[in-house]
């Protein structure tokens, strides 16, 4: 899955112990890819399609479509901003989203908690790519009001939050929350 944790909200266990890259390189990569699957579509022979997978090719078409010609536009928009973003995301689907079935499922819990770093440092590098490239031109800019919420938000989650969700698994040893305190410190 080249989105796995959009995999995980799907169920799908593939890749479990990452995030989704979220890096210009990857972004810059995915465009590629998608150029190169609607140049593979203009050589199918749609008359040869049932009505059914006629309407399915032509709507995946729009789709590509669609997103190459927003391409140019895709740093008109906040990287984060007070409804979600890298400050709400990994915590979102970490209690939400990631369930633990099995002793694999906890590891790749924690290990996706051991690659927040690299999360973060994408995000903050597309962060600083569209206010230094884009926003100062086009004054793309989050207003003050969309800041202040960010800034509460960051105030009230914690990795102690994330503590009390991992104290909470079972593969963590019966009543030893001391395993995690260290992260409220």
């Amino acid at each position: 899955a080249r989105y796995p944790a959009s995999a995980s909200h799907l169920g799908i266990k593939d890749r479990q112990d990452q995030w989704n890259d979220v890096s210009e390189s990857f972004q810059l990569e995915s465009l590629e890819l998608t150029r190169q699957r609607l140049a593979f579509l203009e050589g199918i022979d749609t008359s040869q399609l049932s009505p059914a997978r006629q309407l399915s090719y032509r709507l995946y078409r729009l789709d590509l479509e669609r997103t190459l010609a927003g391409a140019a536009f895709r740093h008109h928009r906040y990287v984060i901003h007070q409804f979600r973003g890298p400050h709400t995301s990994p915590i979102s689907l970490l209690v939400n989203v990631h369930t633990i079935d099995s002793e694999q499922d906890a590891e790749d819990y924690i290990a996706r908690l051991n690659n927040l770093p690299d999360y973060f440092d994408g995000f903050a590098g597309r962060q600083s790519g569209v206010l230094s490239q884009n926003s100062s031109a086009s004054g793309i800019l989050p207003n003050g009001g969309c800041m202040d919420a960010i800034m509460l938000y960051k105030n009230t989650v914690s990795w102690c939050d994330v503590a009390l969700a991992l104290s909470s698994l079972r593969f963590i040893a019966a009543g030893s929350p001391a395993e995690t305190a260290w992260l409220c410190k």
